[in-house]
């Protein structure tokens, strides 16, 4: 079946996309990420500056694919890369591309909208295809086949998540003894402090008074301090707030606030698509950090889920070493990159070849990031 593309300029055109984005969105299992609440919320927030460009995949009858891009500038080897993304890719999440199906016909229909975009890029960078996804398998395939940019492919960070059958005493058996003992100590610290009350906002969501309530453990957290809380910025704000909203609307959204003495002290947030719950994010108020009432909340979560039927918890941006208490299941990933004919692609190409030489293959275990507390 032939399929051709067309360039979309403006969020505004984007936005009468909408429905056949939800129609290809619901049809088969995508990555929360390309999900239009996700996308809207960055729009409205972190990509509220920035001109998008959308390609869009059509055959005889329908839209087959839709991908809205950006351009930001980003330093490698000195020098100022223009770096053509998918606006899904602007957090470190699992990338994915929205298409009916994953075929190299619709790949090599997707780099043709890329290659024919008028606006200065130097490379095209995808970041995290977990290992075998089937979009990067035929996208490969499309670059050897018919394709004349050059590209690489590169192994990039992996990311925790938690399988979620057998029930939480057999996973709980299954942690350390440490872990096992810190939850149960600090459930009876906890617990002994006074009056303790879970509330659970997935179906009575307030968009204003719910997010307020988040807001206020966030601003007594040591995220927020060290800029990283989802209300840390404005910008932030308005994105967690705007995906609250929408992915509510969805019926996607479960939040869980955990209060002490109708005091809310932690939160923990997420997205459930087709049997996964991907964390967004969570905290408490650092005056209780002894009492641990993320680390019970948590605990909490993952039972439910699972009494849920959910199959999987997925900790889907970079790997922390907290996490490390919860699982030691990981992704790896792979990134694409494809260069442009530019000469700061060229520049880069060959600054690449040139490590790959001199780098010395290692062996070397998990690499992950300590939060900054």
């Amino acid at each position: 079946m032939n399929i051709c593309f067309e360039i979309v300029e403006g969020k505004d055109d984007l936005r009468q996309l909408y429905a056949a984005w939800e129609e290809l969105y619901s049809a088969r299992t995508f990555e929360a990420s390309l999900s239009v609440s996700w996308t809207e919320a960055l729009l409205k927030s972190h990509l509220e500056s920035y001109p998008v460009t959308t390609i869009v995949l059509r055959d005889v009858t329908s839209v087959v694919g839709i991908m809205p891009l950006y351009i930001k500038t980003v330093s490698k080897a000195r020098a100022s890369l223009l770096t053509l993304c998918p606006v899904a890719e602007h957090f470190n999440t699992h990338s994915d591309i929205l298409l009916r199906d994953y075929s190299v016909e619709a790949m090599a229909a997707l780099l043709k909208g890329i290659s024919s975009i008028k606006a200065r890029w130097d490379v095209f960078r995808i970041n995290r295809f977990v290992v075998g996804h089937p979009a990067l398998q035929a996208m490969d395939c499309a670059l050897r086949g018919t394709a004349k940019l050059p590209y690489r492919i590169d192994v990039n960070e992996p990311s925790f998540y938690i399988p979620l059958q057998g029930g939480f005493d057999t996973y709980l058996k299954e942690r350390s003894g440490n872990t096992r003992s810190s939850i149960k100590r600090l459930g009876k610290k906890l617990y002994a402090s006074g009056d303790v009350k879970i509330v659970r906002y997935h179906d009575n969501y307030d968009p204003k008074i719910t997010f307020q309530t988040i807001r206020l453990i966030e601003d007594r957290s040591w995220k927020h301090k060290n800029g990283t809380g989802i209300t840390s910025t404005e910008t932030q704000r308005v994105f967690y707030q705007e995906l609250c909203r929408q992915e509510f609307a969805e019926g996607r959204l479960r939040l869980w606030v955990l209060h002490l003495n109708e005091r809310p002290i932690a939160y923990e947030l997420g997205i459930v698509s087709e049997g996964r719950y991907y964390d967004v994010h969570g905290s408490y108020d650092h005056e209780f950090k002894n009492e641990g009432p993320g680390t019970i909340l948590f605990a909490l979560v993952i039972r439910e889920l699972m009494e849920e039927g959910m199959h999987e918890l997925d900790f889907f941006g970079e790997p922390f070493e907290a996490q490390r208490r919860w699982t030691q299941v990981a992704r790896c990933h792979r990134a694409l990159l494809i260069y442009n004919r530019t000469p700061n692609a060229y520049l880069f190409r060959a600054f690449n070849a040139v490590r790959d030489v001199m780098a010395a293959p290692s062996q070397r275990e998990l690499a992950v990031r300590r939060a900054r507390e």
